[in-house]
């Protein structure tokens, strides 16, 4: 479910994490991208037996420099993202926090749809204010060779 609350010092910006487990609730298949702070993998739910894409980023420590701040920001992100209701832009369907990780379940494109998925999105975020594209660039995915 997508909500506004969430712990303490932390604001989901419109998104709320699912509290099952994420290994319980999809079963992971191969990798179908890389990127810089993610990997992106093919996911099945268990109970709908539909696909996704799952973006699975290690969180950074918050007791770290600057660490506090970045996990703010990839769950502000994640609130962005939420929200967003776009042709263009990627549906998020539900995420989950666990291990000192955060698993992003999205709609899943294939083949051609990447590509012009990565054009039109460009378009469509950078008619967003600054503040708002910047932040949604990060959301990024290297399909795998």
């Amino acid at each position: 479910m997508l909500d506004s609350t969430g712990p303490a010092g932390v604001s989901w910006q419109g998104a709320r994490p699912n509290k099952a487990k994420v290994f319980e609730s999809y079963k992971f298949g191969d990798t179908l991208g890389t990127g810089g702070f993610a990997v992106v993998r093919l996911a099945t739910c268990r109970s709908t037996g539909k696909n996704c894409a799952m973006k699975v980023m290690t969180l950074p420590n918050p007791k770290e420099s600057g660490g506090h701040n970045e996990r703010e920001n990839i769950f502000y992100e994640i609130g962005l993202l939420a929200r967003l209701q776009s042709e263009y832009i990627i549906r998020l369907d539900e995420f989950f926090v666990e291990n000192n990780k955060v698993y992003l379940a999205t709609e899943l494109l294939a083949g051609r749809a990447l590509v012009f998925f990565s054009r039109a999105t460009r378009q469509d975020v950078h008619s967003l204010p600054p503040t708002h594209y910047s932040a949604l660039e990060t959301f990024n995915l290297n399909p795998t060779p």
